[in-house]
């Protein structure tokens, strides 16, 4: 009899581990109503028959939420703040940073080996919209691919020296001094430039500084080929960035691979594949052909 109870209480015992599975965190950078449409949309996508719904929970930044999240579940931090403060209370968890900037990731982890994280950021390699200006090039008299940056931007130069050559064009880089203007600097480059890339610097691309850009461009028959949607609008020729949809498929990617395997395999950064859109009024005005520009693809 007695083995017949511990037989019983061993199945029983069992039987509740396979019923309570691991828990899903989905944190929030904050309560606007993108955010709740990204982790309730992730949340509805992830759950199947082996994950049940009651078991995935989206919540905001609060400390009493984060204490009920046990060491072995999973964390999806949704934005920036939410990947600073998923670290900072719960970084011996396995965590997925989403719609997050590398440079954060970089900023929250300084160079330090943790295993057990991944993140899908909103940004673009340079290469690959390097690789796009490139096919701009229409002759050798105008074929410098000019990027902007900041003087202390190391990790950015870094990676631009680290291309090799092009087919086409010759990469320039320019270099803005805290007090500089940026629009007077960049000037004299754009006088035989194929092509002005922007980048993540905010202190440079948004602005007083991203209209003097924009407008230095438009003057010198310059085409911008912009690392977000937004340029597209405001005047960019081409637009190659990370998609909602692909960076929500790619977060759904690695929940499935922490379900599936008990760990993460893929850590570190990952980019999603680019989306690409062209700006057919600045394509008309600069004289380039549609049918030619939607055949442009970017080297993954």
């Amino acid at each position: 009899m007695r083995r017949l109870i511990l037989l019983l209480l061993l199945v029983f015992s069992t039987a509740y581990v396979h019923a309570s599975p691991k828990s899903i965190y989905i944190v929030l950078s904050s309560g606007d109503e993108v955010y709740y449409k990204i982790g309730n949309a992730l949340s509805e996508q992830f759950s199947h028959s082996e994950f049940p719904i009651d078991h995935i929970k989206v919540i905001t930044l609060n400390e009493e939420q984060f204490d009920t999240i046990k060491e072995d579940d999973l964390i999806v931090a949704i934005g920036n703040k939410a990947a600073e403060e998923s670290y900072r209370y719960r970084f011996s968890n396995t965590i997925i940073y989403s719609f997050v900037e590398q440079n954060k990731i970089s900023e929250i982890y300084q160079g330090n080996e943790f295993k057990d994280w991944a993140a899908i950021t909103v940004n673009q390699p340079v290469e690959r919209l390097i690789s796009i200006a490139d096919n701009l090039v229409k002759n050798k008299y105008k074929n410098k691919i000019v990027i902007v940056i900041s003087q202390n931007n190391v990790q950015l130069k870094r990676a631009i020296n680290a291309i090799k050559p092009l087919k086409k064009g010759q990469i320039e880089i320019v270099e803005i001094q805290p007090d500089d203007v940026v629009a007077k600097v960049v000037e004299k480059s754009l006088f035989n430039a194929a092509a002005l890339i922007s980048t993540d610097e905010e202190n440079i691309w948004s602005g007083t500084n991203a209209k003097g850009l924009l407008r230095q461009a438009y003057n010198y028959q310059v085409p911008i080929v912009g690392n977000s949607k937004r340029f597209l609008k405001a005047g960019a020729l081409i637009s190659v960035y990370s998609s909602m949809e692909k960076i929500s498929e790619a977060t759904l990617q690695l929940m499935q691979q922490w379900f599936d395997d008990q760990m993460l395999t893929s850590t570190g950064i990952h980019y999603v594949p680019s989306t690409i859109d062209i700006n057919k009024n600045i394509a008309q005005v600069l004289h380039y052909n549609m049918n030619v520009l939607q055949t442009l693809e970017v080297g993954e």
